[in-house]
């Protein structure tokens, strides 16, 4: 082996690069959508942390009545689909293209929640620390969202270049 400035490996003179085994671009598309998925995975727990704080919150802040059930479906319902998306990513080098397809869903659904979550807070009046850890929670669960579909994208792709080289 050579380093930069060390000796060059015996038998060659640098002009052989042409002729060295590269990394087939399926792999590095599949790396890729992989790192992003793990990326997504910490967003979409950090996102369900602070779903699960606003949940809290609401319990804390409740009156003689006990806390809001529509706004504790409201929040519990994207925090649970959090953690399982969080879950499911934390698994991403042993994800088949059905399963990148279903997480890649999955996200789309957890966004539209996230969405309507939004619209809820806007028209229902909320306590100000409610709001504050609800948006917190949602602003990261929703990014987890934009990279856990950019990373199963890359796995699909990374699937259909796989099976166009099987093919040939």
């Amino acid at each position: 082996m050579s380093s930069a400035r060390g000796p060059r490996a015996s038998g060659t003179d640098g002009a052989d690069h042409k002729f060295r085994q590269r990394v087939d671009n399926h792999y590095k598309t599949m790396a890729d959508g992989r790192a992003r998925l793990g990326q997504a995975c910490k967003a979409h727990l950090a996102g369900a942390l602070g779903l699960a704080g606003a949940a809290a919150a609401i319990f804390a802040l409740a009156g003689d009545d006990g806390p809001d059930a529509l706004a504790l479906a409201a929040v519990g319902g994207p925090a649970l689909l959090c953690i399982y998306l969080g879950n499911v990513g934390r698994g991403a080098g042993k994800l088949t293209e059905a399963a990148a397809a279903g997480f890649s869903r999955a996200n789309a659904v957890l966004a539209v929640l996230l969405v309507g979550l939004g619209g809820y807070l806007a028209a229902v009046p909320q306590e100000q620390l409610v709001l504050v850890v609800t948006l917190v929670g949602a602003l990261a669960a929703f990014i987890g969202c934009l990279l856990g579909s950019a990373g199963a994208r890359g796995l699909l792709a990374g699937f259909a270049l796989q099976t166009g080289k099987r093919g040939k």
